[in-house]
């Protein structure tokens, strides 16, 4: 029995509240709820069993407002952020890499970190939820955003945004993203004082 709505809210709210979740990806036009957040927009989806479904065909109206509220408070809930080297790091002690980060790159003294949620999927809507923002603000103060994917972001203190701009264009541009999980060619920074994140 297919449904469409109202009734379908209420089964989504009665059915997933645990699974429901946020995603960011970039503006396109689609067939399943999205809000628009800077050059990207946001969606909820529901989480579960492996499956991932993206909320189609329903009214924004007060039940959306309550499956919107409670995606961004499990969200929240999920993400995590991690310092780049240890991240890099764990891979090669895990047998991910094959070179050691310590022979490649000088990444210990960096002030850069890795941010996403706890299955590294669809991570990047950590930019959606101000409090975790504000949380990294306060542990390491003002803050560039890096949209690696749609998977992560990377959170970078000591880089200007023009070299950040760069790295993400080379990145983006070559083969080793995807068209499918690739997020924004923009950098955004964190403005503590309005509590927001906006576009450099």
């Amino acid at each position: 029995m297919s449904r469409t709505g109202i009734e379908a809210q209420r089964f989504i709210l009665d059915n997933f509240r645990k699974d429901l979740l946020l995603g960011v990806e970039p503006r396109k036009d689609v067939d399943y709820f999205t809000k628009p957040f800077l050059d990207m927009q946001s969606y909820v989806y529901v989480n579960g069993a492996g499956v991932i479904g993206k909320i189609k065909n329903v009214p924004d109206n007060e039940l959306m407002k309550e499956i919107w509220d409670t995606a961004y408070e499990n969200t929240r809930k999920t993400l995590i952020a991690t310092n780049l080297y240890s991240s890099v790091k764990e891979g090669y002690d895990r047998g991910y890499l094959d070179e050691n980060p310590d022979d490649v790159f000088d990444l210990g003294d960096m002030n850069v970190y890795v941010v996403t949620n706890f299955e590294t999927v669809r991570g990047a809507a950590a930019i959606l939820i101000r409090e975790a923002m504000e949380k990294l603000w306060e542990m390491i103060g003002d803050f560039y955003i890096l949209p690696s994917s749609v998977h992560e972001l990377i959170v970078s203190t000591d880089m200007p945004p023009e070299d950040l701009r760069d790295m993400l264009r080379e990145v983006n541009d070559s083969e080793c993203v995807d068209e499918d999980i690739l997020l924004s060619y923009n950098i955004y920074r964190y403005d503590h004082e309005k509590k927001e994140v906006v576009i450099c």
